[in-house]
């Protein structure tokens, strides 16, 4: 589609205003979690070949940044995520433990560049769960901290939780963190109970308290995890915790496809990203996890970019940008111009016209009503055979040829 109807520039003006800008981070960096969050949708099994390949497709996209697996769990995962490292020697590959040394030791063996360590901070947790007091919880990060840093590791600290901790102790737990020598630590919204404005005003101030990088990870639980990262965004924060389709357990994390178009599209923002992969690797990963996109889902959805209702249609084919806010062809995407009940005149001739088919203005009234009552028959659109057969069988009646 032509760059002239989709010039590069902002989808609205009042998305980025001058002082906004300044606000924005230098550069962003993705901690991709596809390859073991995949496997934590619930019935999926992703493990060996079929995660490597996942990794792959991730570092397609130019994500240099991935979170292999949990290499101690199992001695089949630990091989998985040593197989990922070896395939994927452009990225930086990371496992996942908790505060643990037994757990470090297996991510040392597999000679990752780095380890997400996870320990929960909320009392829901410490009290219920850990059965640890605040000072064993510090304890517990700061030992798992200098172990992976004695081992040559880059750590990032997971505040599992964080949006339900007393923020007292979580700024001393991030403080605490830093002071060990945390490269990352990651505010984690565990539940998605954030609003966007509520988390962007949280991360603002944890910021201010620590000299390491303050990265993002918010679940989806209230349809929230997209909203949320753009508004710390928009505070400065660079660093996401996200996964292709949302996918993880529960209501899913933030999407990184999603993430990536809205950093590229909303505000102009240069990712180092290749949009044109996002669309291809998505779906594979869909594929392997074993799980169906929905079809409305941003970028990836199979209906997002077909038209069948007339007024909509006419006005995208006279200016795409009436209705498409992005061309859809910089995610290797076409806009499909469908035939159904709710199309007309205008619509099905440019559909026929497109077959190389010719009618009168007289002639498409009446196979206007042949479409639409084909249409509510079969309770959904004509697929472009049934609509060239149901032209040929009208104009034979007509005694056309």
């Amino acid at each position: 589609m032509s760059r002239d109807i989709f010039p590069k520039k902002l989808v609205s003006k009042y998305t980025l205003s001058a002082n906004l800008k300044e606000k924005l981070p230098v550069e962003v960096k993705i901690l991709d979690c596809t390859p073991w969050f995949g496997s934590l949708v619930p019935g999926s099994v992703l493990i060996g070949d079929d995660r490597v390949e996942v990794s792959a497709k991730v570092l397609k996209t130019g994500i240099k940044n991935i979170l292999a697996g949990y290499p101690a769990f199992s001695e089949e995962e630990q091989e998985t995520v040593d197989k990922i490292r070896n395939e994927c020697k452009d990225a930086r590959i990371y496992a996942y433990c908790r505060a643990i040394k037994e757990e470090i030791d297996p991510c040392v063996t597999c000679d990752v560049d780095g380890v997400l360590i996870s320990i929960p901070t909320s009392k829901i947790f410490s009290e219920s769960i850990l059965h640890l007091d605040e000072i064993k919880i510090i304890e517990k990060c700061v030992d798992a901290v200098d172990y992976s840093k004695d081992h040559g590791l880059e750590v990032a600290v997971l505040a599992e939780d964080s949006s339900r901790t007393d923020e007292r102790f979580l700024s001393h737990f991030f403080r605490e963190a830093d002071s060990a020598g945390a490269d990352w630590i990651f505010y984690s919204d565990t539940v998605g109970c954030l609003t966007p404005k509520i988390a962007s005003a949280i991360i603002k101030k944890l910021k201010e308290k620590v000299n390491c990088l303050v990265g993002v990870d918010f679940r989806n639980n209230f349809g929230l995890s997209i909203g949320c990262a753009l508004s710390c965004f928009e505070e400065g924060v660079s660093l996401y915790l996200a996964s292709f389709n949302g996918c993880c357990s529960g209501c899913g994390c933030i999407p990184t496809e999603n993430l990536v178009l809205d950093f590229e599209i909303l505000y102009d923002f240069e990712t180092g990203i290749d949009l044109g992969r996002l669309y291809e690797a998505a779906r594979f990963i869909h594929r392997k996890i074993g799980v169906n996109v929905p079809p409305f889902s941003p970028l990836t959805g199979e209906k997002i970019f077909s038209r069948d209702y007339e007024p909509e249609a006419i006005a995208i084919i006279s200016n795409p940008r009436s209705y498409e806010p992005y061309d859809p062809g910089i995610v290797k995407r076409e806009i499909k111009y469908l035939v159904s009940l709710k199309s007309g005149r205008k619509l099905i001739q440019e559909k026929l016209l497109r077959k190389n088919y010719a009618l009168s203005r007289k002639e498409i009234g009446g196979f206007v009503e042949i479409v639409r009552k084909n249409s509510k028959e079969l309770k959904r659109c004509l697929t472009d055979k049934e609509l060239e057969d149901a032209l040929k069988k009208w104009m034979e009646i007509k005694g056309r040829s």
